[in-house]
C-alpha cells in the first residue's frame, strides 16, 4: 500500500462518521412538507369517507320516511274507497 492510499484510507475513514451523522433521524424541511402532505391527505380521506356515511345514513331515512308516507297514503286511498263504496251502496239502498 503507497502512502497516497494511506492517507486517502485515513481521510475517509475520518469523514465517514460525520456524513453518516449528516443523515441521522433530523427531518430537513422537504421531510416536514412531506409528512403535513401525507397527514392532510390522510385526515381530507377520513373526512370524506365520515361525510359519505352521513350521507348514506340520511338517505336511508328519507327513504323509510318515504315508505311510510306511501304506505299511509295507501291506507287513506283504501279508506276513501271503502267509505266511497259504504255511500254508494246507501245511496242505492234509498233508490231501491
Amino acid at each position: 500500500m503507497t502512502i497516497r492510499t494511506f492517507i486517502f484510507f485515513l481521510l475517509l475513514a475520518s469523514i465517514l462518521p460525520f456524513a453518516l451523522t449528516a443523515c441521522g433521524d433530523s427531518e430537513g424541511p422537504a421531510e416536514q412538507a412531506g409528512e403535513n402532505i401525507d397527514q392532510a391527505a390522510e385526515q381530507t380521506g377520513e373526512a370524506a369517507e365520515n361525510a359519505m356515511d352521513q350521507a348514506q345514513e340520511k338517505a336511508e331515512e328519507a327513504g323509510e320516511k318515504l315508505d311510510e308516507a306511501a304506505e299511509q297514503t295507501g291506507e287513506s286511498m283504501e279508506n276513501t274507497m271503502d267509505n266511497a263504496e259504504d255511500k254508494a251502496d246507501e245511496m242505492n239502498n234509498k233508490l231501491e
